[in-house]
């Protein structure tokens, strides 16, 4: 059945100042989308009469039909339109359909509506439907030939597919493809050293599983079916249109006509197919068309438009020349990307549209991309700044806001004053007395600097030469306002930020501490004093817990040799020397105070002279090789030899040995090693060793008066204590290196002597 769509919509040519001398009738042959060949036809239609300078002239009415059809014509556009007082003066026709629809529909009409000047375009046998023997003779008819090259197109289709294959769907029954069938027949029948004619389908094989393998000797089969006729298909017809249609999804065909089986075969295929006509090319809504050599619908238009407007100034249509359509090859990119084409590889072979900028130019895309870029980035940057610089107002503002707030506060205040800073700059803002020669008035850095007590006056340049980090300060300090004579405790309280760094500019609060620091330094003396009290009630409780042992034990001892006569001779050998040994630990205990106390009053006495470093630790070393018993390993490392030191030998001796006897007393199984090497012009004489070691809290205080870091040991806690005051009495440092469960490492540092060793 014919179904024909009117679309009675008038396509907008602008606001036109004045009637339109002419009316035109646009028939199309439409396509199975019709919504979107419309949109195309009447757009291209819209640029084609603007290029030829009479788009003011013209109101146009499209009509289309809704293709493929039988032979029926059940509608009369013209009677509709002339009903409606709306008479075409020009009737433009696009395809055989739609010139074959208007010579039905108007043969029956008054003469004056058959005398309307026709233009065609799209026409494959413009001689059928225009015969020149015809009676009447057809008049006032001008128009476009589409002459379709199969050649071309058959080499197309085997480049871009690569198939031997071509199947074509021909219903040859029908009048407009009768000519079509003839003429692919008769152009196989002329090259047969290229091309298997199979339009009678005497090849039945084809579509069967490696059936086209049996005929393949280098030419192309071209097979031609009938859908509408399935006798005209040879053999086994039926099965024919089977095969073609279960294999559609693998095989490619060629479209040559716009008919039902040729849309069934696109309905089916698994990929676009290759076509002669430019019927479903470009249509966005459903990519079935890959490509062909054929006339583009815009090329239709532009030059059907071209004749149209000859008309419209003023020409005849039997006046002009009748002409053929300029043919090219095509290809829709949507198609490509779908059959893994390459645009690369078909770039300057066919006219490739739909391909996006990035594909068919690239270099223009980056240049446009990067453009993009560049200016998307520019104007997000000028944003950035300019909320920064917002922003910095903002802050500055309220910079501004707090610093008047500040500035009223301070003017009541007696004790604060309001500071700033920038470059080079100080200014002081305040009502102390105190400030009132100073205040108000800007001062260079230096003279500030002048002002300072010179001890503290390195601090003080790295805030006004801008060398603290950021965050919240607080310096102290001492000013003279007097020039020199007196200096008074004050406190700079800032917040420095990058802003500030960077631009040299900073403010804050100077507060008068004299008062503060004074009662801080009594608060010191009283923490002092009270800690000092606190240590010594300890070491007083220590060493009477620690005297009380021994003491006990002599005591004891004593009484046993004297009172009893039944011990053997071993036995009070024994007593006896229990009683030496704790003799001898009370003697340490006893030594140890009497040395602090001498040390503290500066009654103790230091003979230096220039000492072999050497001689010291081998003195040591000798003298506590019988100390180590059989689960520790002694070991001593010697440095560079003839280093001499200016040192009282007997007490440097002493800080060796209670070295070695703290190593002994917490290494019960290991290593100890005593030695001595060189730091530049200083000598380091140390004791290693691998016992339980001490944590980073324990190192802090080891070197402290009464401070006992392991209270299961006895002492005094004044060992290391007189370490430090002998060695730093003689101009060396002692320090400490330890790790829990790894060893300590102790050490006493003294400068090297050039002197040259005494006898």
């Amino acid at each position: 059945m014919l179904t024909l769509t009117l679309c009675l919509g008038v396509t907008s040519c602008g606001k036109r100042k004045r009637t339109p001398d002419y009316r035109v009738l646009v028939i199309h042959e439409g396509s199975a989308a019709p919504q979107e060949y419309g949109i195309k036809a009447e757009y291209y239609y819209y640029q084609a009469l603007k290029k030829n300078g009479v788009l003011s002239d013209v109101e146009m009415k499209h009509f289309y039909l809704n293709y493929p059809q039988s032979a029926a014509w059940d509608t009369n556009i013209l009677d509709s339109l002339i009903k409606r007082e709306w008479v075409p003066n020009i009737i433009v026709c696009h395809k055989d359909i739609s010139v074959e629809y208007l010579q039905n529909i108007r043969k029956d009409m008054p003469k004056e509506i058959q005398d309307i000047p026709l233009v065609y375009s799209g026409v494959r046998y413009p001689e059928l439907l225009f015969p020149a023997n015809a009676e009447p003779k057809i008049e006032n008819v001008t128009g476009f030939k589409d002459s379709v090259d199969l050649s071309k197109n058959l080499m197309f289709f085997q480049e871009v597919t690569g198939d031997k294959l071509c199947t074509v769907v021909v219903d040859s029954i029908s009048k407009h493809n009768k000519p079509v069938y003839r003429q692919l027949r008769n152009y196989l029948n002329l090259h047969e050293i290229n091309y298997i004619n199979n339009m009678d389908c005497h090849v039945d094989t084809l579509y069967w599983r490696n059936g086209r393998n049996k005929h393949n000797d280098g030419r192309m089969i071209v097979t031609a079916l009938s859908f509408l006729h399935p006798a005209h298909n040879g053999r086994n017809g039926i099965r024919q249109l089977q095969y073609a249609l279960a294999t559609a999804k693998e095989y490619h065909f060629m479209q040559i006509n716009y008919t039902q089986g040729s849309q069934e075969l696109l309905n089916q295929s698994g990929k676009p197919q290759l076509s002669v006509i430019n019927t479903q090319f470009d249509e966005k809504s459903h990519v079935k068309i890959l490509g062909g050599y054929f006339v583009s619908q815009e090329q239709e238009i532009n030059d059907a438009a071209l004749y149209l407007s000859r008309i419209v100034k003023g020409e005849k249509a039997d006046g002009i020349p009748l002409a053929n359509h300029q043919a090219a090859y095509w290809l829709d990119w949507n198609a490509m990307k779908l059959c893994d084409m390459e645009y690369s590889d078909w770039k300057g072979k066919a006219n490739i549209i739909n391909a996006p900028s990035r594909v068919s130019n690239p270099i223009l895309w980056y240049s446009q991309t990067t453009l993009f870029w560049a200016v998307l980035l520019g104007l997000l940057l000028y944003l950035a700044y300019k909320i920064q610089y917002w922003m910095l107002n903002r802050k500055d503002e309220e910079k501004h806001n707090q610093r008047k707030k500040q500035y009223l506060w301070l003017l009541a205040s007696n004790d604060s004053a309001l500071w700033r800073i920038e470059k080079s700059t100080v200014v002081f803002h305040s009502n102390m007395p105190e400030l009132k020669e100073i205040c108000n008035t800007p001062m260079n850095t230096k003279v500030f600097r002048e002002m300072i007590h010179p001890s503290f006056r390195k601090s003080t340049d790295e805030l006004t030469q801008f060398r603290l980090k950021e965050g919240l300060h607080r310096l102290r300090f001492k000013l003279s306002l007097d020039k020199g004579m007196t200096y008074q405790w004050w406190e700079c309280i800032f917040t420095l930020s990058a802003e500030d760094i960077t631009y040299r500019k900073c403010e804050g609060r100077i507060v008068y501490i004299e008062d503060v620091v004074k009662r801080e330094a009594a608060l010191e003396k009283q923490l002092q004093a009270a800690e000092e009290t606190k240590l010594k009630q300890s070491f007083l409780a220590n060493i009477s817990h620690d005297i009380r042992n021994p003491l006990s034990s002599i005591v004891g001892f004593s009484e046993l040799l004297i009172g009893d006569e039944s011990y053997t001779e071993q036995e009070k050998i024994e007593f006896t020397e229990l009683i030496r040994t704790n003799t001898e630990i009370m003697l340490k205990l006893i030594d140890d105070v009497a040395d602090v106390s001498k040390i503290q009053v500066g009654e103790y006495r230091f003979m230096q002279k220039p000492i072999s470093v050497s001689v010291i630790i081998d003195t040591a070393y000798a003298a506590n090789a019988v100390l180590s018993h059989e689960n520790q390993k002694f070991i001593k490392h010697e440095g560079a030899q003839d280093v001499f030191i200016n040192v009282d030998f007997e007490r440097t001796l002493q800080v060796m040995n209670n070295y070695l006897s703290n190593a002994f007393k917490y290494t019960p199984n290991g290593t100890v090693i005593i030695g001595w090497k060189n730091k530049g012009e200083w000598v380091e004489l140390y004791v290693h060793d691998s016992g339980i070691g001490m944590s980073q809290d324990k190192q802090l205080h080891v070197f402290d008066q009464y401070y006992m870091g392991d209270s299961q040991h006895h002492g005094t806690g004044l060992g290391l204590y007189i370490v430090k005051m002998m060695v730093e009495q003689q101009g060396g440092v002692v320090g400490v290196e330890s790790f829990l469960n790894k060893g300590s490492y102790f050490y006493a540092r003294f400068p090297i002597t050039n002197h040259e060793k005494e006898d």
